[in-house]
Order: C-alpha cells, then sequence, then structure tokens
C-alpha cells in the first residue's frame, strides 16, 4: 500500500512539472501598431533621417506600422555593453522571434531579435547636470531582401524613452535591468533603419521614426517543447499503471 501511494505521488509530480514547465516554456504573442508618419512642425522634427530621408518619406509619408512578434521574457541575459548614449544596457540576444511587420503594400519579417533594458541608463546632457531616463528597444534583424526604393531594410526597432515628449511624455517604467514581464503601457516609438550606399562603397543609415507605437498581448496556445511532453506521458503512464494495480481482476 505505502509503495503504491508512492508511486502515486511520483506520477502526479511529474505530471505536475511537466505542466508547469510547459507554461513557463511558452512565449507570449504580441501584436503592434504605430500612429502615421507624417511631417513635423518643424524642420527638426522630421521623421525621417539619413542621406536618403526625402525618398523614403515620400515613400512612407501618411503610412502606420502594424506587425506582430513572439516574446519570451525568460531569455537569460547575454551581455553588458555601453554606447555613447546608453550606459550599462543588458542585453538579451534570442528574446524575440516570429517577428514580422507591414506598411502599405511594404512587407517584412525578422529571423532574429533581442532587447536592450537599461534602467536610468539613456544619459540625456543638459546642463548643468545630464539626466538618466529608462530605456527599452526591441530590436529585429530583418530578412535579407527586404528593400523600398532600391535601399535594403537592415533592423525593425520598438524602443521606448522615459520623458519622451514626442511619446507623449513616457513615465519611469523600469525598475531594473532585468526584461520586464511585460511591454510598457504607455506610446514608444518605432523605427525602421535603411542601408545606404554610395557610388564609392561608403555606407550610412537612413532612419524613419513612427510614433504612438503600441502594444498589446495577443492570445497565444501554449505548444509545450519535447521534453515537456515526456515529462507528461510518464506521469500519464504512471498514473494509469497506479489505476491497474488497484482495480480488481475480472472474473469471467
Amino acid at each position: 500500500m505505502q509503495f503504491a501511494r508512492a508511486f502515486k505521488g511520483l506520477a502526479c509530480l511529474t505530471l505536475l512539472v511537466g505542466t508547469a514547465h510547459s507554461a513557463l516554456a511558452a512565449p507570449v504573442a504580441y501584436n503592434f501598431t504605430t500612429d502615421a508618419l507624417t511631417a513635423g512642425a518643424l524642420p527638426s522634427s522630421f521623421p525621417v533621417s539619413g542621406p536618403s530621408s526625402t525618398t523614403i518619406f515620400n515613400a512612407l509619408n501618411g503610412l502606420s506600422v502594424s506587425g506582430s512578434f513572439l516574446y519570451d521574457s525568460d531569455t537569460p541575459l547575454t551581455n553588458i555593453s555601453n554606447g555613447p548614449v546608453v550606459f550599462n544596457q543588458w542585453n538579451y540576444e534570442n528574446s524575440i522571434s516570429g517577428f514580422s511587420g507591414s506598411i502599405g503594400t511594404f512587407g517584412f519579417t525578422a529571423a532574429t531579435g533581442k532587447m536592450d533594458v537599461a534602467d536610468e541608463g539613456y544619459r540625456v546632457n543638459i546642463p548643468p547636470a545630464p539626466l538618466n531616463y529608462d530605456f527599452l528597444q526591441l530590436v529585429s534583424i530583418t530578412d535579407k531582401g527586404f528593400a523600398l526604393e532600391g535601399l535594403p531594410l537592415i533592423t525593425a526597432r520598438l524602443f521606448w524613452i522615459e520623458g519622451n515628449t514626442t511619446a507623449a511624455n513616457t513615465p519611469d517604467f523600469l525598475t531594473g535591468n532585468d526584461l520586464p514581464a511585460s511591454f510598457p503601457e504607455s506610446s514608444g516609438r518605432f523605427a525602421l533603419d535603411f542601408l545606404d550606399k554610395d557610388a564609392n562603397g561608403n555606407t550610412a543609415i537612413t532612419t524613419a521614426f513612427f510614433n504612438g507605437l503600441t502594444v498589446k498581448a495577443a492570445p497565444l496556445a501554449s505548444v509545450p517543447e519535447p521534453g515537456t511532453l515526456s515529462l507528461c506521458f510518464i506521469g500519464a503512464a504512471l498514473v494509469a499503471m497506479t489505476r491497474r494495480r488497484r482495480e480488481p481482476f475480472a472474473i469471467s
């Protein structure tokens, strides 16, 4: 009897572990949209920067972006880096998958993506002392073959910067440099980076910025990993064996 109880306990525990592992392993699906790209009232607020800014602006003027991706908040930290503006930036490779987006008739996908987190790490040099703000960025390295007006698209970026006036004064939304469980509810910005190359082979980047970025979770059916399925099958088999041992043999 004691052996049967222990056997049954092991079976139930195996099922619970398998179920919990399945829940933790499933990434979350998100959809995103932006406002339409329009010229600002001032020359300094023009939404496209770079050598081909006029060409890209004319191609995207009045259009908005929409898309989707999968986000895994359990992705481990890869490295910590500093840039010219962002300091103590924690990088999480392969935390984004299944990325796709479209703007008008121009669509694009990305096989890989990463998250950059910097709590109070975005430094704005405003005298007399620099100001530090939260910074969160999703970077998708777009697949090859997508080009607009002859310019290859290389990255698509979703980002939030605390205090950003173009994103309706984004509040302080980070409390640490770990990956957030979900994305900020306040609006952010979206950017498309195109590669410029002149006749001499010199390269530069032309970037289109979209305001009003909103990201919302979408329902996603959990797909257990192979290891999780094995745990569940083993647990179910153990429960079945326990039940058979307790049932009396039928006498014909």
